[in-house]
């Protein structure tokens, strides 16, 4: 339905001696049975000087655009102009003269424009079409052509092809393509760039046929990240489309069936979801390998690895905070929607899991274009929605007054505190402010025990990997046609320094290089799922609310124990963070030593210090050392090999727990009253 105020322009036009003709994308709609939002106007025959006189009195104008010839009515979406040359001076899309001339003719003036379908004219007082470039005839054969060699004068207008495409369904014309092709980006600012992704995304119909043109046109090559995409293998049973490339393609089709039969989204959320399916797969190049064994094409870990590639094509179109925030975590959980239904997770993963999200419905949407599956999508959206947690993050719900209500003072405590009933309150462990204060309360009054001072253990301890580096190993194994090792088997025998354990799993040493062995290793071992131990987030937040300390020192190399560790997102509860100079699998004992002087430089004692690990290598750093040492027996060792050698716990909590008794039990020797205190873990 067209605004009756550009009836009213068209007349007051006619009336002072012009014409004006509606052109562009509200001629091109309304041709193909849409109704324009917006209105374009071409007025020939006035000067700009009385065409403003001549609307002044009938409209309120915005003069903003005058002097490229634009005048904006105010209060409605029309936008009147007049013809003009436009004289392309060097880069960019500011370099052009442009000299405003309403005596020039139509083919003349309809020549600076991109696309046929978008040079077509209409007269709104009688209706008539003029298309002086047979735009309408492209319109029907749905193709999409430039209008003349004008067009390489503004490189935008191969991204605003991109989103024809997708929009119309349109194919484009070889001659177009070629055109394209001699053209370069030149630099194109990256808030015009986004215009055209976000069109592609949020209005795409046949996304796929706007991807199409960007690869044929050769102009993927700026954007690594999808051109690496091509020819990246997928296992034909899994995946009959082929490579990763055409995976997108089709999923980015089905977020766009789904999009559209779904009506309104959350503000913004579409594009956001939108750019998730577009970038979910960016990981796979750096993760897809060809297992001999199992003689299948797998990209194990690739979710993770696509984060890193996500961030770096978002960074390149837009500094929008919330899409640099929101985009990247739905490409690194986008197969967790799978994985819980399968695993039939607790109510407690469901809340983490929208802690780490924009909203479960966004997850699940980018999970149903990957073509995860109704059940298990389903399954998780109606948990979510059972727990309120669809649509936003748990709101926490014991706040700072709630404590300072009840006479605790302002300060870190308070923090931690308030840290330790979040985790709780995800868990499941209350569901009421009532309760959850209570819960502070208690956690409040029992961490004013003194604390001992924890240095953590990470592979096997905080980092639930076990899994992982046993199948990196019987990767390896298979690879040289050896026999697999079993969970127990590995539980029961793995032992620091490694070599002799490889030897043990009968691989010959003698005809190795260990450190090509090494590198095959992690390797292998960085691309296989991990995740950190349930109860980790909870037991850091414990011992933080007591006032303790803590660090981790693990055999894993310094980089890669960083990057991990940044990933999980816990960083800021340890002083130190310390990791070995190699991959060769030999003991941290060194590294050890020194970290427990840097501890003790803070004013720590060695006696108030314990190791909490899970192999019997932590057991003989934390002897060489001279401190104490739990184990937990979730990890690489089993728990009838630790228990002979230490205090051990189920669990993490469990182990954190034994690690305070002792504590608050040796505190309690020395201060000769015989009592002891543990908190609640």
């Amino acid at each position: 339905m067209r605004d009756p105020a550009v009836l009213d322009v068209a007349r007051l036009v006619r009336d002072a001696g012009g014409r004006a003709l509606l052109v562009g994308g509200c001629v091109r709609d309304g041709l193909l049975g849409g109704a324009p939002k917006d209105f374009d106007l071409e007025v020939y025959g006035l000067s700009p000087e009385k065409l403003k006189a001549t609307l002044a009195p009938a409209f309120a104008l915005d003069l903003v655009g005058a002097s490229f010839g634009v005048l904006k009515l105010k209060g409605h979406d029309i936008d009147v102009a007049l013809p003009r040359r436009e004289t392309k001076l060097g880069l960019g899309h500011r370099a052009f003269e442009m000299e405003t001339d309403p005596h020039l003719s139509l083919e003349e003036a309809s020549a600076r424009r991109d696309f046929t379908i978008n040079a077509i004219y209409q007269d709104p007082l009688t209706d008539e079409i003029l298309d002086p470039w047979n735009g309408r005839a492209d319109l029907a054969r749905h193709t999409l052509r430039h209008v003349s060699p004008r067009f390489v004068e503004d490189p935008l207008r191969v991204l605003r092809g991109m989103q024809f495409a997708a929009r119309f369904g349109l194919r484009p014309a070889q001659e177009t393509i070629d055109l394209c092709r001699t053209m370069t980006s030149e630099g194109l600012a990256p808030e015009r760039l986004m215009g055209e992704w976000t069109k592609l995304l949020v209005q795409g119909v046949w996304i796929s046929q706007g991807l199409a043109f960007l690869r044929s046109t050769g102009w993927v090559k700026y954007y690594p990240e999808l051109r690496r995409l091509i020819g990246c293998p997928q296992d034909p049973e899994w995946h009959p489309e082929g490579d990763v490339w055409n995976h997108t393609l089709d999923c980015l089709d089905r977020f766009a069936a789904a999009r559209d039969a779904a009506g309104p989204a959350a503000p913004g959320e579409d594009l956001v979801v939108g750019l998730a399916v577009l970038c979910h797969d960016f990981g796979k190049p750096f993760c897809t390998r060809y297992d001999p064994v199992k003689r299948h094409i797998r990209s194990l870990g690739h979710d993770e690895a696509g984060v890193g590639p996500t961030r770096a094509f978002l960074k390149r179109l837009t500094n929008e905070e919330r899409l640099l925030r929101d985009v990247p975590p739905l490409v690194q959980m986008h197969m967790r929607p799978y994985a819980m239904w399968r695993a039939q997770s607790s109510d407690a993963a469901v809340r983490r899991l929208a802690t780490k999200v924009s909203s479960i419905r966004a997850l699940v949407r980018v999970a149903a274009a990957d073509n995860t599956g109704d059940e298990a999508c389903g399954w998780l959206l109606a948990a979510a929605h059972r727990l309120a947690v669809a649509d936003a993050k748990p709101k926490p719900l014991v706040q700072g007054r709630d404590l300072l209500a009840r006479g605790f003072k302002p300060g870190p405590r308070v923090g931690a505190i308030l840290k330790l009933a979040y985790e709780a309150q995800l868990d499941g462990r209350f569901a009421t402010k009532e309760a959850g204060v209570a819960y502070a309360t208690g956690a409040m009054d029992v961490t004013g025990a003194a604390a001992p001072y924890v240095l953590w253990d990470w592979n096997g301890t905080l980092l639930d990997d076990t899994d992982a580096a046993i199948e990196a190993l019987n990767v390896q194994l298979r690879q040289r046609n050896l026999p697999c090792i079993s969970r127990d088997w590995y539980r029961d025998h793995f032992a620091f320094p490694v070599r002799p354990f490889y030897a043990r799993c009968g691989i010959d040493l003698a005809h190795e290089d260990w450190d090509a062995l090494a590198r095959e290793y992690h390797a292998t071992y960085a691309a296989l799922p991990k995740r950190l131990n349930a109860e980790a987030r909870t037991a850091l937040a414990r011992v933080q609310a007591a006032g303790g300390g803590q660090s981790i020192i693990s055999a894993l190399r310094q980089d890669l124990l960083d990057a991990a560790v940044a990933d999980c997102g816990i960083r800021g509860f340890f002083d130190f963070v310390s990791g070995v100079d190699s991959l060769d699998g030999e003991s941290k004992l060194a590294r050890a030593r020194d970290l427990l002087a840097r501890v003790v430089a803070k004013g720590e004692r060695p006696g108030d210090v314990v190791l909490i690990g899970d192999s019997l290598h932590d057991k003989e750093v934390a002897d060489a050392l001279g401190i104490r040492c739990v184990l937990c027996a979730q990890g690489g060792h089993s728990a009838a090999r630790l228990r002979a050698v230490a205090p051990t716990g189920e669990t993490l909590l469990d182990a954190l727990a034994l690690a305070w008794t002792g504590f608050r039990a040796g505190d309690a020797a020395a201060d000769g009253d015989g009592k002891g205190a543990a908190p609640c873990c």
